[in-house]
Order: C-alpha cells, then structure tokens, then sequence
C-alpha cells in the first residue's frame, strides 16, 4: 500500500534518472567534435544553371542567334546565322550562285549597304532556296511556299528575299512610286520607273548622326530593291563603272528602237 515513503523514493528515482541522461547529453557534446567549423564552403561561380560563363552552351543560350517574341522566327545575328548549321549552303551547282558565294562579292555589297543588309543579300543570292528576309529578319525557304502563293510575291522572294508584300512596301517606302516593281526585273520596267529607281542612293554616308540609324536601314532597303532588279546587281557598274555606262547607252538605244 503507497505511503509517504513510497512518494520520497519514487520522487529520488526520478531525479537520478534525470541527472544521469543530462550527464550523458554533456559527455556526447564534448566527445563530439566541432564539424561546423571544418567545413569549408565553396562561392559558386557562376549563377546559371548551364556552366561557367565560357561553357559553349552558356554561350550559346544567352546569345541565341534565332529568337522568337510571339512574332515568328527572326534572326538575331547575320554573321553567327552565316556560320551556323541554321544557314544553308551555297549552291555551287548555278554558276550564277556560286559566283555571288564568293566573299569578295560581299565586300563590294558592304560598301554600298548597311552590313545587315548586304549580309542579307549576299546570302539570299547565293542559295537556292534559303532566305533571310532584308527587311524583317525572317529566315525561310522557298521551297515553304503555298501552291496558290501569288505568282509576283514568289518571284519577290526569288529576287530580293522580301518575304511578303508588307516588307516589300516597308522597302519601298522612301520611294513608294517603285512599289510597281513587285517582282519584276530591269527588262519589265519602264525609263520613268528606272529613274525613279534611281533616287535610292547609296546608303553608307559617310558620316552617320546619333539617330539616322532607321534612315540609313530605309535608305539601304530601296538601294536593295534598286539593286535586285539587275541580274548581276549592278556589281559591274561598281567593279568597272566605264563598261557599264557604254552597256546602259547600248539598252537605251535598243529600247528606242523597240518604241519605234
């Protein structure tokens, strides 16, 4: 039967318990060594989770050189577009192709164009269905083209690489007379459209101001749409300007002739 006695040596029970499980607690600290401070943290040297900075995917995936804001594909850089798999290969099989292919073509088309555009350029008329749109970047091909895709436009893209009619009248819009020249070539137009061509300088001033940058990229599309309507874009009357002045005398006549 409890009694007081009972109480006192249950209450002194407890109590040693107690006092042993925080001697143990007590002995386990001390043997325990102190790893927080042996711990050596590395800082991470980069924030991505692609690699370091220099890693070719970082590279990359921060510098994308076709990107997409919800507008279609457009392409970023020309030059990385040019050396990447994206661009297709010249076709060497045209002699006509192959001939513009060469970089020297491109250095006589930089010193009239803006570089984008020539970029452009050089490489739409040196393939056989790849295209970069001058005007808004859009990498395509020909050979994407609708059964029932107007006969003009297809012949635009053939010439020019202007993708659809709204590039090509943003083009011409320095000079919107020359919007009758919606794929057609020199020997389709007239004397008074040619002059009207003519209006599209160069456009490479040789003093840019701060902010002339979308008159220069304007000025650069109508001298591409002046450009594209030749055969040879006009490179010999820039390579031997002499020649081709005796050849312009030499279509002037004959259309004469023909009006009579």
């Amino acid at each position: 039967m409890p009694g007081p006695q009972n109480a006192k040596k249950k209450k002194r029970a407890q109590q040693k318990k107690h006092h042993s499980r925080a001697h143990l607690s007590i002995a386990a600290q001390k043997a325990s060594p102190d790893l927080s401070s042996s711990i050596l943290v590395t800082p991470s040297t980069h924030d991505t989770p692609y690699g370091p900075p220099d890693d070719p995917t970082f590279i990359l995936l921060s510098n994308p050189i076709i990107v997409n804001h919800g507008d279609g594909p457009r392409v970023r850089d020309m030059r990385a577009f040019l050396d990447s798999w994206f661009a297709q290969p010249a076709w060497t099989a045209d002699p006509l192709c192959a001939e513009f292919a060469q970089h020297e073509i491109f250095q006589m088309l930089s010193t009239v164009l803006p570089e984008e555009t020539a970029l452009c350029l050089w490489y739409n008329k040196s393939r056989r269905f790849g295209r970069v749109c001058p005007a808004c970047l859009r990498p395509y091909s020909l050979a994407d083209a609708p059964p029932d895709a107007p006969a003009l436009l297809l012949s635009e893209q053939i010439i020019s690489g202007l993708c659809s009619p709204v590039c090509f009248f943003l083009a011409a819009s320095g000079v919107p007379a020359i919007a009758v020249t919606l794929g057609r070539m020199a020997e389709d137009l007239d004397d008074a459209t040619w002059e009207l061509l003519d209006r599209a300088g160069p456009a490479r001033p040789v003093k840019e101001e701060v902010g002339a940058e979308r008159s220069v990229a304007s000025i650069g599309l109508a001298m591409l749409l002046k450009m594209t309507r030749l055969h040879d874009l006009g490179l010999a009357q820039l390579c031997m300007p002499e020649l081709a002045f005796d050849e312009d005398i030499r279509l002037t006549q004959t259309r004469q002739d023909l009006g009579k």
